[in-house]
């Protein structure tokens, strides 16, 4: 996806991940093009389960290092590994963008 604006870019993440069939889905390429577009190794998502977390989908490759946990929506979380070369505008666009995402795909 090759994009010359971050509006383009928006629109088009918002495309790829609605035209998807399920959450899974959708939450799958979510991950996908976070790590082509963004410097991050690998991004996953979860769901809350009490105190427990069950892993849903993700993408990239294992750094070892630790995750940025960080809530979503509707007991959906995400977890972000190696954001260090991610800018801190960059990495708050990017959590509105995956809340109003997560919060499009649970809510009917």
């Amino acid at each position: 996806m090759i994009c010359t604006s971050k509006k383009e870019a928006v629109i088009s993440f918002l495309k790829a991940v609605f035209e998807k069939e399920d959450m899974n889905h959708s939450l799958t390429e979510a991950a996908r093009l976070i790590c082509e577009l963004y410097p991050i190794k690998k991004v996953y998502f979860a769901k809350s389960l009490g105190k427990r977390m069950h892993y849903l989908t993700g993408y990239g490759n294992e750094t070892y290092l630790p995750a940025e946990k960080i809530f979503l929506a509707n007991n959906i979380w995400v977890f972000i590994e190696a954001t260090d070369e991610l800018k801190l505008l960059d990495k708050k666009q990017l959590i509105y963008l995956l809340k109003l995402t997560v919060t499009c795909l649970v809510e009917p």
